[in-house]
């Protein structure tokens, strides 16, 4: 290849300050070389990081962990403000029950992006951690923060949910449910959640009206139409 090909396929890449390095070496412009090649190196380890995400992503997808993990490590070594990538690896050990280590990495997600108007996902990830691990009191205040950084997330107000109801406080876990079905009306997660938390409080037909609504939302066959089918038959 030759030197005007490669600066193309740089620039077709996008490394477009890698590119201005090369054209400036070969010009023999040496003034502040170092510091474009600094940027030029960051970008291009900032690009290879991006990749490596996007697989951990799909890995994740198909529950493959021990490769979400891996891909994710590596990107991390060449870029560690991606948030994406802290996140991607703590959802991966979630998945593989290392509650401590995903709690770390969504730690690494928060200081990477701490003050992302969407960082209340974060929090978030950190609030279902703590419920899986038994933390109830820090699950509901990761969660608060989490609403209170992102109010507009139904799937946060979902995880407070779960979280007061993990406490036992079932009219707060109510109000919490409620407000996720006011962002998202056709929220499956949040009416069943919403149908249990109702049982708990013996209204029962509030919960039959949402095991009602379970079962116009759910796919046919599915797990939520089949708990809400169950549900039904014995509230009669």
């Amino acid at each position: 290849m030759t030197f005007e090909q490669l600066v193309e396929t740089l620039h077709k890449r996008k490394h477009l300050l890698l590119a201005s390095v090369l054209v400036g070496v070969f010009l023999g412009m040496g003034v502040a070389i170092v510091t474009v090649v600094t940027a030029a190196v960051q970008e291009f380890h900032e690009t290879c990081a991006a990749e490596l995400v996007k697989s951990a992503e799909a890995h994740l997808e198909r529950a493959e962990y021990d490769a979400a993990v891996a891909a994710c490590t590596s990107a991390l070594a060449l870029d560690r403000d991606s948030a994406r990538a802290w996140v991607i690896r703590g959802d991966a050990r979630l998945g593989e029950k290392d509650y401590a280590g995903a709690l770390a990495d969504y730690d690494g997600a928060i200081e990477a992006e701490p003050r992302w108007t969407g960082s209340g996902k974060w929090w978030g990830h950190r609030a279902k951690a703590k419920c899986l691990m038994g933390d109830a009191a820090g699950a509901i205040s990761d969660g608060e923060t989490a609403v209170t950084l992102t109010p507009r997330d139904a799937n946060l107000w979902i995880v407070l949910g779960a979280a007061r109801a993990k406490a036992r406080d079932w009219k707060g876990a109510d109000a919490d449910l409620t407000r996720a079905l006011g962002i998202d009306p056709r929220s499956v997660r949040a009416v069943a959640d919403r149908a249990l938390v109702r049982e708990w409080l013996k209204d029962k037909a509030a919960a039959r009206a949402d095991w009602k609504r379970v079962l116009e939302l759910a796919a046919p066959g599915s797990k939520d139409a089949k708990d809400a089918s169950a549900a039904l038959g014995r509230l009669r």
